[in-house]
């Protein structure tokens, strides 16, 4: 990260605080188009919540640095140690 062209990632490259975690948060681009054009019940549809669940483990499982994981509206947060 430390030559990206973003100046904001060149500012905070670098030793993470100590006794602090690192937490990565995944957005869900367009969701509410997505569900509106495949038609799924709102606020929550069992078939979409399944299949992020699903992924999330599978990303939990592919990275064992990750503590935890946790879902909210259509972002995903995974905290790593």
């Amino acid at each position: 990260m430390a030559r990206s062209e973003l100046e904001s990632v060149r500012a905070v490259d670098g030793p993470c605080v100590p006794n602090c975690c690192r937490v990565l948060r995944l957005h869900g681009r367009s969701l509410p188009r997505f569900s509106e054009q495949r038609e799924f019940n709102k606020p929550n549809d069992d078939r979409v919540l399944h299949v992020v669940a699903k992924c999330a483990q599978a990303v939990m499982e592919e990275l064992a640095a990750i503590v935890t994981a946790y879902g909210l509206s259509d972002e995903y947060s995974f905290v790593f140690k």
